[in-house]
């Protein structure tokens, strides 16, 4: 799922403010896409538990096996509600607690930006 739509304008940051405006691109482009596919097909899949979220007190665990799916929840069409898998948009509450603080800094890098400033580090390359 493409993320190019809000990630192309991030100008000036690093860190951990460049990962949570990448995980709110993410979460935004995954949206679309689920509910472009369950407009088309009736039906899509949401990722509601990650293995990171199983090691939330070891960063070290989380890097190892932070992009592993575990839980599906499956919306629409016939079958069973949950189930095993890794495939769907990732709604686990990692991502949505990263992308809800990637909205500052999406604020932040729009007052950046229409400010005018040409400023070192914060000049946009065109």
């Amino acid at each position: 799922m493409g993320t190019a739509g809000l990630n192309s304008c991030l100008t000036g940051f690093y860190g951990d403010d460049l990962k949570y405006g990448k995980a709110l691109s993410s979460t935004a482009a995954g949206t679309a896409a689920s509910i472009y596919e369950y407009n088309k097909l009736g039906s899509t899949k949401l990722n509601v538990l990650n293995s990171s979220e199983l090691f939330f007190w070891n960063k070290g665990l989380q890097n190892k096996y932070g992009g592993t799916g575990l839980l599906e929840l499956g919306i629409g069409g016939g079958g069973s509600l949950f189930n095993l898998g890794t495939e769907g948009q990732n709604v686990g509450a990692t991502q949505i607690a990263a992308a809800y603080k990637g909205i500052n800094t999406h604020y932040q890098n729009m007052k950046i930006v229409t400010s005018g400033q040409k400023t070192c580090g914060m000049q946009k390359l065109e």
